[in-house]
């Protein structure tokens, strides 16, 4: 008999043999675990996911839906944390994402010291088409053209639209090539993101800001089309808003661009912006990093070059009028960079990337990014609003 299954020879402790060697085997073997629990688990969470998602106490009630489909039962998006229900005491919350849909609508731009909004004449768009437009889970098809009022550049639902253009004054001048902050704007909102699109030709994006800024993009004409080259390339088409349409072909036909991206700078709470670098074949392949952020972050003066004073103080008016309407807003920025700051760039960028530390990684990605978000050139200011 093995050694170590002689329960008859005397025990070294104080403990009965039989029973110093029960406590020896749960020691060791209380951290294995059935295989059949783990079926057992799955099971269970699938069945608290059912209860949940059947419960009519927990449905919620949509007017904007067709009638006798008003009610949304709850959506269990992981089960497997249904047992960890039990453990909830408090529930903490800010103001989007968890109050609010995650949607996001877009209400306007501000371009120089026009305000493109929708007036009151445009109001007769069809919500429930802008709310599939506009849903990150829902998504929207790339290739087929969709009408103004199913896309992101929502109407104001009140009859006192802010002073300003309207929308498709926006339209028409971004197509115009000697409008250069219009058409700068809306290639912005088709290049400056991280949306992705799927195999069925859907958008689909974790924020729904930038999502809401691609399908306002697409609304003007500026059709984020697809990824080229592993990602490297995206492609945007540009369509007239009618043949002929200023910026267009000579026949008329839609014009596609390609923006070449050598980097993204992520958003992250301490830089409260985000940016891509790329390099434009249509301006002489120039470099250039195109940034986003919160207002009180990209117009400081120590990261917008001088001699645009004019233009902050224009711009914070605009800001603090769409803030009155508790809208939320950003503000687009551009510089155009030398060959020899981008390499200074990319080698810093190249750095960090192989640093193994996640720290020191952090600090030198946001080191690299300083390098290009200051010296700013102020473009725009979009506005948008959640979904409540």
């Amino acid at each position: 008999m093995w050694w170590y299954l002689d329960l008859t020879k005397e025990s070294s402790t104080v403990l009965p043999s039989w029973l110093a060697s029960l406590f020896t085997f749960q020691i060791l073997y209380n951290y294995m675990i059935p295989i059949s629990m783990y079926a057992m688990i799955e099971i269970v969470n699938s069945g608290q996911a059912l209860m949940i998602a059947h419960d009519v106490e927990m449905q919620s009630w949509d007017a904007s839906k067709p009638k006798g489909e008003e009610l949304t039962a709850a959506a269990v998006r992981t089960p497997a944390l249904c047992a960890e229900l039990g453990q909830v005491r408090f529930v903490f919350s800010d103001k989007t994402g968890t109050l609010t849909q995650n949607k996001m609508e877009l209400k306007g731009l501000s371009v120089a010291e026009s305000m493109y909004l929708t007036t009151p004449e445009e109001e007769g768009a069809s919500e429930s088409a802008l709310e599939d437009g506009a849903s990150a889970v829902v998504g929207v098809e790339v290739a087929d053209s969709t009408p103004a009022a199913a896309t992101g550049l929502a109407p104001l639902r009140n009859s006192d639209a802010l002073p300003g253009l309207p929308r498709r004054a926006l339209a028409e001048r971004a197509h115009d090539a000697s409008v250069r902050l219009e058409r700068k704007m809306a290639l912005m909102l088709a290049v400056s993101h991280e949306v992705e699109i799927q195999q069925d030709g859907q958008y689909s994006s974790a924020s729904p800001d930038e999502l809401a800024f691609v399908l306002a993009a697409r609304e003007l004409g500026f059709n984020f089309n697809k990824y080229v080259d592993d990602e490297a390339v995206r492609e945007v088409v540009i369509t007239p808003p009618g043949p002929g349409g200023a910026g267009a072909a000579k026949d008329g036909a839609p014009v596609t661009m390609r923006f070449l991206m050598t980097h993204y700078n992520l958003f992250n709470s301490t830089r409260k912006r985000a940016s891509v670098v790329f390099r434009d074949s249509a301006d002489g392949n120039k470099y250039k990093c195109w940034a986003k952020g919160a207002d009180t972050f990209m117009l400081s003066r120590e990261r917008l070059r001088g001699g645009q004073d004019e233009q902050i103080r224009v711009a914070n008016e605009q800001l603090s009028e769409y803030g009155l309407r508790g809208l939320r807003t950003l503000v687009f920025t551009e510089r155009i960079l030398t060959d020899a700051e981008w390499e200074a760039f990319a080698a810093l960028h190249h750095t960090a990337s192989k640093t193994s530390d996640v720290k020191e990684r952090a600090a030198l990605l946001d080191e690299a990014a300083a390098l290009v978000e200051n010296e700013m050139t102020y473009v725009a200011s979009p506005s948008r609003s959640a979904f409540i």
